[in-house]
């Protein structure tokens, strides 16, 4: 969100209280960043009529909270106590309030909200929301892991999140966790922080999946196996993709488009971004959530053989047996795929959650030769041992 923003959603009624937590700093910052903009504050003492000060108290005598009377005002819950008081209308007490809401509070926790949104859909702080929880005998789960809780491999992937775009408010809500708390994190990992608010929207082509054609289908073969996507909360839609060759990263961001920055690790970089338009398209192929040991092609792509290069490039291994690691549904598609070309297909392994095809003899070779003869995108070093074993097979 932007300065210009900011004071846009100011004007347009927004308390100094949402627009703060909305962007996560203070009420002080966003005192500032009208000032600096030269933004008019409103004028609270003339803001509600007599009219709506009868209103507010019609409202309250008929159950509703001072946050909410307020909020649908624009105006903070001290106002709206002040009119009550000023009207002689008794405040009911906090704890008539608690005693309505515990069986709200119950239900969301159970439904899945966290006790920060409770707290704040119900006007109270979170410590009251786990009073009621321990009350009413209801399971906690882990919602607020410390630093120590979170692991190595989820603090590199909070940079990776970080750098494809998303904020620390975004990224605290995917881990259930404090945004100061992510942000010490990745500043422990030396990312660049960026003011906390104010994040460029780095572009993406959400386009390059509306036709189907050799790169198209290839790079999908690629994400059903070494990319992954996920949404959060905030309805922020992510797509990573990871590999330990550098420039096969850079092929994949130069055909997205991508402005955004290689992530880069030992022996291993990511490009991540967010993009709901993307990340619903992906899941038309297959590509969804969790997809380790569930992925599975669609019919559009059964016979391509640039999405299977894709494939092969991602989890196979090239050699004179030809090797797919993957889901189920993964192995036996290119089983079938395999059969359709040479007439043969072959038993599937498993191990655990995970299935395993070895393609042998002709067959290797007929399925090498159709995917990577002619092809004009490819993983270098896969695509040099095809060649090279189809030419010592001359």
């Amino acid at each position: 969100m932007t300065e210009q923003e900011v004071c846009s959603k100011y004007r347009d009624g927004a308390s100094l209280n949402e627009i703060a937590a909305l962007i996560s700093m203070s009420q002080e910052y966003v005192r500032k960043v009208l000032k600096r903009n030269n933004v008019a504050r409103r004028n609270y003492k003339n803001k509600i009529s007599k009219e709506q000060e009868q209103e507010i108290c019609d409202m309250y005598k008929s159950g509703e909270e001072q946050e909410d009377i307020g909020h649908k005002f624009g105006v903070s819950k001290s106002k709206i106590s002040s009119v009550m008081k000023s009207c002689g209308v008794k405040v009911r007490g906090r704890k008539r309030h608690l005693k309505n809401i515990e069986k709200n509070v119950c239900q969301d926790y159970i439904n899945g909200l966290s006790t920060m949104e409770i707290a704040k859909k119900n006007g109270c702080c979170d410590e009251t929301v786990r009073k009621v929880l321990i009350k009413h005998e209801v399971d906690r789960r882990q919602e607020t892991p410390h630093r120590e809780d979170v692991s190595q491999d989820e603090r590199l992937r909070m940079g990776e999140m970080y750098k494809g775009g998303m904020d620390s408010v975004e990224i605290a809500n995917v881990y259930h966790m404090a945004p100061n708390n992510v942000r010490r994190i990745l500043r422990k990992n030396q990312v660049e922080i960026r003011p906390v608010g104010f994040d460029k929207k780095l572009y993406v082509d959400e386009s390059v999946f509306d036709e189907i054609n050799e790169e198209s289908a290839y790079w999908l073969g690629m994400l059903i196996t070494d990319g992954w996507v996920c949404n959060n909360e905030n309805n922020r839609y992510v797509i990573g993709f990871g590999l330990q060759d550098k420039e096969h990263i850079e092929k994949y961001k130069k055909f997205i488009k991508s402005e955004h920055s290689i992530s880069e690790k030992p022996n291993f970089y990511t490009l991540v971004f967010t993009s709901q338009k993307l990340f619903e398209i992906l899941g038309q192929y297959g590509i969804v959530p969790r997809k380790s040991h569930i992925a599975q092609c669609s019919s559009e792509l059964k016979n391509n053989r640039h999405f299977w290069r894709g494939v092969i490039d991602g989890d196979g291994y090239v050699s004179s047996v030809v090797t797919l690691y993957g889901s189920k549904f993964m192995v036996e598609e290119l089983n079938n795929y395999v059969k359709r070309l040479s007439g043969k297909s072959y038993a599937i392994g498993k191990n655990r959650d995970s299935y395993t095809l070895q393609i042998c003899s002709n067959s290797a070779l007929v399925l090498l030769d159709k995917l990577y003869m002619n092809a004009k995108i490819y993983l270098n070093r896969k695509y040099d041992k095809a060649m090279k074993i189809l030419g010592e097979t001359e």
